[in-house]
C-alpha cells in the first residue's frame, strides 16, 4: 500500500542516468512487479531528486531461504526474462518490498539499465541465487535449520530457472 512519498537524491554515475530513469515508466508497464510511482523533482549538483511513492511492506529479506516460491519465481520471471533490452539488473533482496497489499514491488530506480536476458540471468544467479542465499544459509546454525531442506530447495530453484530460461531461448 502506498503510504505517501519518500523524496530521493540519485547521484548520476552515467551520461544517460537521467534518461535511464524517464525510460522506466514505459517499459514498467504490464509488470507484476511494480517500480512504485515516480517524479524527477530537478537535477542538480551531479544528483537527480526524486519524489517516490513509499510502500509500506517487508522486503524480501523478510522472506530468506526461498521459503515463499512464488515470490521467488516471480523475482526470475518478470524482472529476468520478461523485459527486452531494458530491465533491473541489481537483484538484492533489499530491491524487493512485498506491500501489505500483496503486490510485490522493485524500488532501486538506478538498477535499471540497458541489458539483455542472458546479462540479467547471470546477474540473478550471481546476486539473488549465490550471495543472497549463501548469507542467509551463514547467518543460521546448521543444526537449529532445515540447512537440508533449504538446499535442496536451492537447487531446485536453480533447476528451474534454467528450465524457464531454457523456454525462452
Amino acid at each position: 500500500m502506498i503510504f505517501g512519498s519518500i523524496l530521493k537524491k540519485i547521484p548520476i554515475k552515467e551520461k544517460k542516468t537521467v534518461e535511464f530513469m524517464q525510460r522506466i515508466k514505459s517499459v514498467n508497464e504490464g509488470h507484476e512487479i511494480i517500480v512504485p510511482d515516480f517524479e524527477i523533482l530537478d537535477v542538480k549538483n551531479n544528483e537527480i531528486h526524486v519524489k517516490q511513492d513509499y510502500i509500506r511492506g517487508n522486503t524480501i529479506n523478510s522472506y530468506k531461504c526461498f521459503t515463499k516460491w512464488h515470490i521467488h519465481q516471480l523475482v526470475f520471471l518478470d524482472c529476468v526474462l520478461e523485459y527486452d533490452d531494458f530491465g533491473p539488473i541489481d537483484f538484492g533482496w533489499n530491491n524487493f518490498i512485498l506491500g501489505e497489499n500483496g503486490i510485490l514491488y522493485y524500488v532501486d530506480l538506478q538498477a535499471f539499465k540497458p541489458s539483455t536476458i542472458e546479462k540479467r540471468a547471470i546477474k540473478f544467479q550471481e546476486k539473488y541465487i549465490d550471495r543472497e542465499y549463501d548469507s542467509c544459509l551463514r547467518q543460521w546454525h546448521p543444526l537449529l535449520c532445515r540447512y537440508k531442506v533449504h538446499m535442496a530447495n536451492l537447487e531446485k530453484l536453480k533447476t528451474w530457472c534454467g528450465k524457464e530460461y531454457i523456454k525462452q531461448s
